[in-house]
């Protein structure tokens, strides 16, 4: 206790401060201190909680490769001069919540144990947490981490804020951050979700050969140069989940074959008040078909694109749609892979040809009958009843190949005759004019294929 209050008067005394012992076991207390001269506590081990809330520091604030066992709150300090936080070490939560970095800052490869707030935080001048300006490596050893969560949420970014190599562990959240020169977060790593809602990129926001989140929320960001996320990578080929709300993809350059959009409930995210609305059908159409347009370079981000787009609208329409979406999606994937209709024709053919043997006699001889086809074995007519099942098995055998031929003239409409079907027996005639139809309109989309793959 004698100790703390001595430090305290110490440092109220405007005295340049350091420290030679590299262990300090007493809390320091120095919230609405001030501080002068430089304040120096390098290679320090601070064992227990560091209160510097609302503190001045108007010259060097140096905490080189010091480590904080303890809970830090640097809230609302003001920094005049450079801050020093490199190779630092934070093990508890950690706060700089409304804090001014008014000199150059770095936080070049510190780590953060637990979880910390930079909260409407001030940098006025180049603020560093991984990389430097000139560096290009893709090591990702030289940036900062972030064990747990951390939150940028309102941060104003006045000169280059660099985030190069940067491994942010758990949920991050840029919310109404601004950023009014170049934000760089290239070749960082998001290991769960990013939030960037309604910040602003004043300038170039550089995201290539990042290793994206599981969610990266860009909702209402405002953008004054291209925001390029083509040269980014997803963890374990797993697609990362974007939600694109309120926002210009005409300066989004984005291959959407990595991504899979989301549109977040009101439940499932943090929103400002003002921000809160209910995303409407036509504002995810209007995603959709601008999502859509910028695909165009991008085959493969299309295709996947256009698919959804497809299942999306198929979605608002009920059973009806349902039953819709399933049929495009199992005919012709959508019309991406036409070559389906030659297998859904063969199997067609075989369903039937299995129906037709089994009725064959029935069918041939009163419901629609083709001349010079084999006239069958009975199977279920009033003679089927006197026979043994093995006799129905060897007449079903025998069936299939006039069955086959039966079905092809018909499927294929070669000699089919409108005229000389039976009405008398409704149910069948609408069998034999359903299997009709069916290959007219194989017949249609195989002539689709041929035509479409010659052009």
């Amino acid at each position: 206790m004698i100790r703390s209050i001595f430090f305290l008067l110490l440092f109220t005394c405007f005295c340049s401060i350091s420290f030679g012992q590299n262990k300090i076991t007493y809390q320091l207390d120095f919230d609405d201190s001030l501080f002068v001269d430089e304040v120096v506590l390098r290679e320090v081990v601070i064992e227990r909680d560091f209160e510097g809330a609302s503190a001045i520091f108007q010259s060097l604030a140096d905490f080189t490769e010091t480590r904080f066992n303890g809970n830090n709150n640097f809230g609302r300090s003001t920094f005049y001069d450079s801050a020093i936080f490199t190779d630092s070490y934070f093990r508890l939560n950690t706060w700089f919540t409304d804090a001014v970095f008014k000199g150059q800052t770095s936080f070049y490869s510190s780590a953060f144990g637990s979880s910390v707030s930079f909260r409407g935080t001030k940098f006025f001048e180049d603020v560093i947490f991984g990389g430097t300006i000139g560096d290009n490596s893709i090591s990702r050893t030289s940036g900062s981490q972030f064990a747990i969560y951390s939150s940028f949420d309102n941060a104003h970014f006045h000169k280059k804020a660099i985030f190069r190599n940067t491994k942010f562990k758990d949920n991050t959240f840029f919310e109404n951050a601004i950023f009014e020169s170049v934000a760089l977060f290239d070749n960082s790593i998001f290991y769960k979700n990013a939030d960037f809602t309604g910040v602003t990129f004043k300038k170039e926001a550089n995201f290539n050969w990042v290793i994206m989140p599981d969610t990266l929320v860009l909702d209402y960001i405002k953008l004054s140069h291209p925001l390029d996320l083509t040269n980014t990578i997803n963890k374990a080929e797993v697609n990362c989940k974007i939600s694109l709300v309120g926002v210009d993809l005409s300066l989004v350059k984005i291959d959407y074959s990595k991504f899979d959009l989301i549109f977040y409930k009101n439940s499932e995210r943090r929103l400002s008040p003002m921000l809160r609305d209910t995303i409407s059908e036509l504002n995810k159409t209007n995603i959709y078909e601008k999502l859509l347009r910028a695909q165009t370079p991008y085959p493969a981000g299309y295709k996947k694109l256009d698919i959804e787009y497809s299942e999306f609208r198929y979605s608002k329409r009920g059973a009806y749609g349902f039953f819709l979406n399933y049929l495009d999606k199992y005919w012709w994937n959508y019309g991406y892979n036409k070559e389906y209709i030659f297998t859904w024709t063969l199997y067609l053919l075989i369903l039937f040809t299995l129906i037709n043997s089994l009725f064959f006699g029935f069918l041939n001889k009163g419901v629609y009958k083709i001349d010079n086809v084999w006239n069958a074995s009975p199977l279920f007519n009033h003679e089927s009843k006197q026979l043994k099942m093995k006799k129905k098995a060897q007449g079903f055998i025998r069936n299939l190949p006039h069955a086959f031929f039966y079905t092809c003239l018909i499927f294929f409409g070669l000699k089919m005759k409108i005229e000389e079907l039976q009405f008398k027996h409704k149910i069948a005639v609408t069998y034999i004019l359903f299997v009709f139809v069916s290959g007219l309109i194989c017949t249609v989309f195989m002539a689709n294929f041929v035509f479409s793959n010659t052009n």
